[in-house]
C-alpha cells in the first residue's frame, strides 16, 4: 500500500555494479580507477503509461593518477572520464545525450607559511571537448577552477 499522496505504478528491475581501484606504487605516486554500470537505462511503456528513462549512462569510466613532488610542495594530477550515450527523459527535456570522453588536469601548491594554505587549480575538460551532460542544457566546454585555503 502506497502512503498517502503518493501513487505507485509499475516496477523495474536492474542489476548494476560499482569497481573502484586505488593502487599506491610509490609514497608520491596514486592510480585510481571506477567503473559503474546499470543494465538498463530506459523502460518503454511502464505500465503500458509511459517511458521512463534512468536519465543516466549504462556505463561510466574514470582513470587517473597523482603525483606528489614534497621538494616543490606541489601536487600534480589528472584523469579520463568516459560517460556512455544515454536517453533523458526530464519533464520537456527528451532525447539522447551523446557519449563523450574528458580529460581534467588538477594541481596543488602548498603555501610555504605556518598555516595550512594551499591553492588549488582545477582545469576540467582541458581540452575544451564541447559536450552536453543534459538534454536542453548548455555545451559545456573547458572550466578553470582556483581556490585558496586549507583542508583538500
Amino acid at each position: 500500500v502506497a502512503p498517502p499522496g503518493r501513487i505507485e505504478s509499475g516496477s523495474v528491475e536492474l542489476n548494476g555494479v560499482d569497481l573502484s581501484l586505488a593502487y599506491y606504487p610509490t609514497d608520491q605516486w596514486t592510480v585510481n580507477g571506477n567503473y559503474s554500470y546499470v543494465s538498463d537505462n530506459f523502460f518503454a511503456k511502464l505500465d503500458s503509461i509511459a517511458d521512463v528513462a534512468l536519465n543516466a549512462p549504462k556505463h561510466k569510466f574514470k582513470a587517473g593518477t597523482t603525483y606528489h613532488l614534497p621538494r616543490w610542495n606541489l601536487q600534480v594530477g589528472g584523469q579520463m572520464r568516459y560517460n556512455d550515450q544515454y536517453p533523458m527523459s526530464s519533464g520537456v527535456y527528451v532525447g539522447k545525450v551523446k557519449a563523450f570522453t574528458i580529460a581534467d588536469l588538477n594541481l596543488v601548491y602548498q603555501i610555504p607559511v605556518q598555516q595550512d594554505l594551499k591553492l588549488k587549480v582545477d582545469v576540467t575538460n582541458v581540452l575544451d571537448k564541447r559536450h552536453q551532460e543534459f538534454v536542453g542544457g548548455a555545451e559545456i566546454g573547458r572550466l578553470v577552477f582556483a581556490q585558496l585555503g586549507g583542508g583538500f
